[in-house]
């Protein structure tokens, strides 16, 4: 996870990339998932190879980010 955020129940406003986890389900562990707009606006939520309308999602989901890149360079 990106250090200094936390989890949180409100949904993603903007597109870019996030950590989601569902708290129904803890032995899932958190994965990244990438939200990207629509033309007309609406956000959608891809994991994977499904695509959720971020209207969709479930109320137990939340979300930390958006995930920012370092500008350090690997070691």
């Amino acid at each position: 996870m990106t250090a200094g955020q936390r989890w949180r129940k409100d949904k993603p406003k903007e597109p870019g990339w996030y950590w989601h986890r569902n708290k129904l389900l803890p032995s899932v562990q958190p994965s990244p998932v990438q939200v990207v707009q629509q033309t007309g606006g609406e956000l959608i939520v891809c994991w994977n190879l499904s695509h959720v309308r971020m209207s969709q999602v479930s109320p137990e989901s939340e979300f930390q980010g958006p995930i920012t890149p370092h500008d350090q360079e690997a070691v």
